[in-house]
């Protein structure tokens, strides 16, 4: 198993913005640039401070359903610094590099309910939840952190 390598706090990372998902009518980032895919255990970024993230970034396909807008640019501080408490349980981020021979600046951040990492179910909301939350508010309030982060800095590539 590779050694999970560590991102400074200080490092950038870029999160893919796709139309129409991603972004409303208006141009704004929506929460559902944070989804989690069914049985996906992290939101993919690309770190910025690999020479190929731009083009990891455009390389994300576009198909029918969807189109590459722009990205959102987040720090890892940032992210980490987004723990929160809900309901008595802990809430807490982490950005971990995920790379490969393919995508060189490939990254996730990780979702945590209690030191437990989240992961996404089929009808869209995050697993495994106890049973005094509510999927729906509790996946709002977590979205709404790290929207508010890329929302700060949203670049356009078309």
């Amino acid at each position: 198993m590779p050694a999970v390598m560590v991102i400074d706090n200080s490092a950038n990372v870029a999160r893919a913005i796709f139309s129409p998902q991603m972004i409303d009518a208006s141009g704004n980032i929506t929460r559902a640039a944070f989804s989690l895919r069914h049985n996906e255990n992290y939101i993919s970024v690309c770190l910025m401070n690999v020479i190929s993230w731009i083009d990891d970034v455009k390389s994300i396909p576009s198909n029918k359903d969807r189109e590459l807008v722009g990205y959102a640019v987040l720090n890892a501080g940032d992210i980490r610094n987004q723990a929160f408490l809900y309901k008595k349980h802990h809430v807490t981020f982490d950005i971990v590099d995920k790379h490969s021979e393919n995508n060189k600046s490939h990254a996730g951040i990780f979702i945590y309910l209690d030191n437990e990492g989240l992961k996404g179910d089929r009808i869209g909301f995050f697993k495994p939840l106890p049973a005094n939350i509510a999927a729906s508010p509790f996946q709002l309030r977590v979205q709404g952190r790290l929207l508010k982060l890329a929302r700060q800095h949203f670049v356009r590539l078309t």
